[in-house]
């Protein structure tokens, strides 16, 4: 006996028609089918990914990031890099996810098991490998002619 959900509430509406318990079950229906398209339109679908332009490397003052796991919605993981810019205003870029930077912050997220209150570490270990990489950028064009970069 494997009825659809829905012929349940239709016997209820067919042993009831009469009077306010009938008035009561189609107030019921008519909320629960509100309920349901709510939480349909509440779900991600094919097409969702936020993150459609991506760059592969940030210089620059990160102040926070936002990792989005695969999701119905969206078969990718994204990156979303907060950078604090001119004149207090915030700027988010989307990484590339298959890039150096971006599979960085993945290790440390991972690192961290996810939590949001440790968000922070990763950041600053991102300042620093990037301020390395600057670093010994610099010590490598020193000597060097500018034609010859």
């Amino acid at each position: 006996m494997a009825e659809a959900p829905h012929s349940f509430f239709l016997l209820i509406l067919e042993r009831y028609q009469n009077g306010r318990m009938a008035l009561l079950v189609k107030i019921l229906l008519f909320v629960m089918a509100g309920f349901c398209i709510q939480l349909y339109q509440a779900h991600d679908f094919p097409g969702r990914c936020l993150c459609h332009n991506t760059i592969k490397f940030i210089r620059g003052n990160m102040s926070d990031f936002q990792v989005l796991e695969k999701r119905p919605g969206c078969d990718k993981t994204e990156l979303i890099i907060t950078m604090n810019m001119a004149g207090n205003s915030t700027e988010k870029i989307c990484m590339n996810a298959e890039g150096k930077m971006a599979k960085a912050f993945f290790r440390c997220w991972e690192r961290i098991n996810k939590d949001k209150n440790r968000k922070m570490e990763c950041i600053e270990r991102q300042r620093k490998y990037t301020s390395r990489e600057e670093s010994q950028q610099s010590h490598v064009n020193i000597g060097k002619n500018p034609e010859q970069k």
